[in-house]
């Protein structure tokens, strides 16, 4: 339901009204409270729409403060004062794990777009969900990744097909040619048969080339491994089992998975310790990075980087998730099935 009050006269009329409240970003509406010097300390909030009350646990209330209300008050009153001042100011956020006090748990991050804008004597804040465009986004880079396989792919063959020729038109011809030589000089059986064996070993290596030398699933994770190896006071600890190689795709996001998890707690966390734990099965894949540090709770600032988490997981069909570990700081886990 919308807020149970009409909106201030002084920012719209009765059609403005209407327009607001259909609109499916959320509209909050405050009335800036002011200390003895004239600066913005906190706001009143004085009208909201129905998406506004729909993503917050509790039910807006007319009056209610932005030091009461909101998550991380004092960065969003930082926001209405350079508001007051610039009349126009953006802020980016995500609602995640360390929100769920505050708004309703979505079932994966969402990313929104808050503009705060002043209009008269009140601040209007409009949020936004980015997370379409950022899925799509994440999507073309996706496409644009699979055109550039496709068109390696595409290459290799013609390049395939190239060698096949020069081999079958030269080597090949000139090694039937000796191996009918040698059968007409009643030549031995094995020698005849060796060449055959030779032009089948050409055959199968024409039919066998490869773009680039893949590396295991191990050697690449243990060169990231490396990479963060002196960002804490302690080695990593590390439990990696590896029952099968994955594919191209797979393990390129459970490798950029673990590089973002590593990067997050070396930046983020102020932890002496990390436990890197990966676990492929023939069907599942299973990566968890704890860390001794301050906990997600303890961050002052959300990492843009847990939506691109959550998305590698969804497209696999799989899920993300960063909360407090039981041990004290931070317990990253990432799991997919192997299609």
């Amino acid at each position: 339901m919308t807020c149970p009050v009409s909106p201030p006269a002084t920012i719209c009329d009765h059609h403005a009204a209407l327009i607001l409240a259909s609109l499916r970003d959320c509209i909050g509406i405050h009335e800036p409270i002011f200390n003895d010097n004239g600066e913005v300390t906190d706001t009143r909030l004085a009208w909201w729409n129905e998406p506004y009350e729909a993503i917050r646990n509790e039910p807006p209330r007319v009056g209610q403060t932005i030091t009461d209300k909101y998550f991380e008050p004092d960065i969003a009153i930082e926001y209405v004062r350079r508001a007051w001042q610039e009349n126009s100011v953006r802020q980016v956020f995500e609602l995640s794990e360390d929100t769920i006090d505050v708004y309703r748990p979505p079932e994966v991050l969402v990313r929104i777009e808050v503009t705060w804008l002043r209009i008269g004597d009140l601040i209007v804040e409009i949020g936004s969900d980015l997370s379409e465009m950022t899925a799509l986004e994440m999507e073309l880079i996706a496409q644009r990744q699979a055109y550039t396989d496709a068109t390696r792919e595409a290459l290799l063959s013609l390049e395939r097909a190239r060698i096949g020729r020069d081999l079958h038109d030269s080597i090949i011809q000139n090694l039937f040619a000796i191996a009918l030589r040698l059968q007409s000089q009643n030549s031995e059986p094995w020698a005849v048969n060796a060449i055959h064996e030779v032009i089948n070993g050409i055959r199968d290596t024409i039919f066998n080339i490869e773009p680039e030398t893949r590396q295991p699933v191990r050697s690449r994770i243990e060169k990231v491994l490396e990479m963060f190896s002196g960002a804490w006071t302690s080695p990593i600890e590390q439990n990696i089992s590896v029952a099968r190689e994955l594919p191209d795709d797979l393990i390129d996001d459970v490798e950029n998975v673990l590089r973002e998890g590593l990067s997050n707690s070396a930046r983020h966390a102020k932890a002496t310790q990390v436990w890197v734990t990966l676990n492929i099965t023939d069907n599942f894949v299973s990566l968890h990075i704890r860390d001794n540090g301050i906990g997600p709770h303890g961050l002052k600032r959300r990492k843009a980087g847990t939506l691109s988490l959550a998305y590698r997981a969804k497209s696999h069909q799989g899920s993300f998730a960063l909360s407090a570990a039981a041990e004290g700081g931070t317990l990253l886990t990432w799991e997919c099935p192997i299609n």
